[in-house]
C-alpha cells in the first residue's frame, strides 16, 4: 500500500536517515521561530505555573532546535538575552513516546558539556536547570509532585502522545493542528455547501421514509439517483475547497474524518499554535455550551432548506426534523483573535472544564 510505503521510509528517514542532519544546518528554512513564543511562555511562569520539555529528540538535536527559536536579543521583560534553559523548569530528552506515557525508560541525568548520559539511575526529585534523559510520565508525576487534572500537555500528535497522556496519565490536553488556520478559512468560504449536504440528505432520508411511493400526498417525491448525485456533487466541491489534494483533514462531506474525533475526543483543547494561551488570563476557564442527547432535542427545531435544489420540486421550503447527531464538541474563539493570523482556542468538551 502507498500509506505503509509512505509510512516505511518516513520511519526510516526520522531513526537512520539525516533529516535532523539537514535540518541543523538549514534551520531558517526548516525551523519556523515565533517571537511570541518566548512571550507566551514568560507569562505562563510569571503566573506561577512550572513550564516542562518531554521530546524524543537527543540533547544535541534538541539544545541546537531550542537555542534557534529563543535565539533573541532581548528577553521577554525588555532585559537581557535569557538562554532557552531559563524558559523552563524541567528538561527531558529522549523520551521515547508514547512508550513515555506507559512504562517508560530508565530516567538519567545528561552531561551537558559531552550530550552524553550520566551512569546510574536517576531517583529523588528532579533538580531545577538540570536535563533528563529516558523515564516516564508516572516517574515525572512522582518526583515533580504534580498529577492528572494539574498538568496540562501540549502536543502535535493525537494518537502519538496526546491520547496517551490523556488514558494514561489523566493528563489535560491541548493538541496543536498547524493545518487549522487554513481550515477555519475554508469552512467560514463552504458553510452554504455545508447546509446544502444536511438538506439533501435530510430530503434522501424523508423519500426513504415515506413509504408511499414516487409521492407523498400527491407531492411528486424526487428522484433517488438525482438526490445521490446531488449529494456526491456537493460534496466534492467542500472537498475542493481545500489547498491541499487530500482534502480536509478534519471533514469529508458531511462527516468527520477519525482524525477529528479522535481529537474531538481527547484533546480538551486544541488550536494551530501553543502561543495562543498568551490571549488568555492565566486563571481564565475554558468552557463550552452544553450538550444535548438526541432524545432531549425540541423535534420541532429546524434547519432551513436552500430554495434551489435540483430535482427536488414540492420539498423546497419543507421544515426537518432536528438531525440524529449533534457535533460533540463546540469552538471558543477570542474576539481579539485576528483570524487572518491565528485561530482562537478551541474547547471540545462541554463537561470538562480546563482552568
Amino acid at each position: 500500500m502507498i500509506w505503509w510505503d509512505v509510512r516505511t521510509s518516513v520511519d526510516w528517514l526520522h531513526v537512520y536517515g539525516d533529516v535532523k542532519e539537514k535540518t541543523v544546518k538549514n534551520l531558517e528554512r526548516y525551523v519556523v521561530k515565533d517571537p511570541r513564543l518566548p512571550l507566551c511562555i514568560h507569562k505562563l511562569r510569571s503566573s506561577g505555573m512550572k513550564t516542562f520539555i518531554a521530546t524524543n529528540s537527543d540533547y544535541r538535536y534538541t539544545q541546537k532546535i531550542m537555542t534557534h527559536l529563543f535565539d533573541y536579543p532581548e528577553g521577554p521583560d525588555g532585559g537581557p538575552h535569557r538562554r532557552w534553559r531559563e524558559y523552563f523548569d524541567h528538561v527531558i530528552v529522549d523520551a521515547k513516546k508514547p512508550r513515555f506515557f506507559e512504562e517508560g525508560s530508565m530516567l538519567r541525568e545528561v552531561d551537558e558539556d559531552t550530550a552524553s548520559l550520566k551512569l546510574g539511575v536517576f531517583t529523588g526529585a528532579l533538580k531545577p536547570g538540570q536535563v533528563y534523559s529516558g523515564g516516564s510520565s508516572g516517574a515525572f508525576c512522582k518526583y515533580t509532585g504534580a498529577k492528572g487534572k494539574e498538568i496540562l500537555y501540549v502536543g502535535d500528535h493525537i494518537f502519538g502522545d496526546v491520547i496517551k497522556a490523556k488514558k494514561e496519565q489523566a493528563w489535560r490536553t491541548f493538541l496543536v493542528l498547524p493545518e487549522l488556520k487554513k481550515e477555519v478559512k475554508v469552512w467560514e468560504s463552504t458553510q452554504s455547501l455545508f447546509l446544502r449536504l444536511q438538506n439533501l440528505a435530510y430530503i434522501l432520508a424523508e423519500v426513504y421514509g415515506s413509504g408511499s411511493g414516487p409521492t407523498d400526498g400527491g407531492v411528486k417525491l424526487p428522484d433517488m439517483n438525482s438526490l445521490r448525485r446531488a449529494l456526491k456533487v456537493t460534496s466534492q466541491e467542500m472537498e475542493d475547497s481545500y489547498p491541499s489534494r487530500l482534502g480536509s483533514l478534519l471533514r469529508c462531506g458531511s462527516r468527520l474524518t477519525h482524525f477529528a474525533i479522535m481529537a474531538n475526543r481527547f484533546a480538551d483543547l486544541y488550536s494551530s499554535s501553543c502561543v495562543n494561551l498568551m490571549r488568555y488570563p492565566s486563571n481564565y476557564l475554558f468552557t463550552a455550551p452544553h450538550q444535548l442527547m438526541v432524545h432531549e432535542t425540541n423535534p420541532s427545531d429546524s434547519l432551513p432548506i436552500s430554495p434551489a435544489l435540483p430535482g427536488t420540486p414540492g420539498l423546497t421550503g419543507k421544515r426537518p426534523r432536528m438531525l440524529t447527531k449533534l457535533p460533540r464538541g463546540m469552538s471558543i474563539v477570542d474576539h481579539d483573535v485576528d483570524l487572518e493570523d491565528d485561530n482562537g482556542i478551541r474547547k471540545r468538551s462541554s463537561h470538562d472544564e480546563v482552568p
